[in-house]
């Protein structure tokens, strides 16, 4: 990390100050640097996470019980680590780009501040995501676990009895509901990014999957 990013900030952002990110020097060496940038001397540089998507998992079950019909579908990967790219503005917000139009809804309580210590996101500095700043440096604080459990799909039906449709001259009339990607449980620590497509681009920069709900009448004469 350049150490002088801190000192070319202006005004009261100047200089290194409370709310900044403290990096361990795992080595001792008396600074925190990448040592020679090799196995055998690696620095202050430790292996954290893993991207590679592990335990892959899909549950499909349902049942019918007296023309009742129901089935649900749920997909995810119990473990995928990622680092938040430098453009993506879903996550860092104006860490990334102070120009950005989105702000989350907890932006406020999210950040360091005097009266926000414990703050998820330390002190609000534009662009430090970027480059070779701050944010910008692989850490185990904003590892992102994309492990997630997705209802893909929820299907309930009833099929109305033969006895009745028969006298109508219709074999089977079926009414349902079927809905989409309604639910997801994940691990990732933003309500903006989807975490099946953040595997894809680190920069969150994809259409997140919509929720579909689906109402009709299948009719067999």
């Amino acid at each position: 990390m350049n150490p002088n990013i801190y000192n070319e900030a202006v005004g009261a952002y100047r200089g290194l100050q409370a709310g900044d990110l403290i990096y361990a020097d795992l080595d001792d060496s008396g600074e925190v640097d990448y040592g020679d940038y090799t196995s055998d001397d690696p620095g202050d540089l430790r292996v954290i996470g893993n991207s590679r998507p592990r335990y892959h998992y899909s549950i499909n079950a349902g049942f019918s019980w007296y023309g009742f019909d129901f089935s649900v579908f749920f997909q995810g990967i119990g473990r995928q680590h990622i680092y938040p790219g430098a453009n993506n503005m879903l996550f860092w917000g104006p860490y990334a780009r102070p120009y950005s139009s989105f702000i989350p809804t907890t932006f406020l309580t999210d950040v360091w501040t005097e009266d926000t210590p414990d703050a998820y996101y330390p002190k609000a500095r534009g662009y430090a995501a970027q480059g070779s700043r701050s944010l910008a440096q692989i850490n185990d604080r904003y590892l992102q676990n994309l492990a997630y459990c997705r209802l893909k799909n929820l299907t309930f039906g009833y099929t109305l009895p033969s006895s009745l449709t028969s006298k109508v001259g219709i074999e089977r009339i079926r009414v349902y509901f079927s809905g989409d990607n309604l639910f997801t449980w994940t691990k990732l620590k933003s309500d903006y990014l989807d975490p099946e497509q953040m595997t894809s681009d680190a920069n969150g920069r994809v259409y997140p999957f919509s929720k579909t709900y689906s109402f009709g009448v299948d009719i067999s004469f």
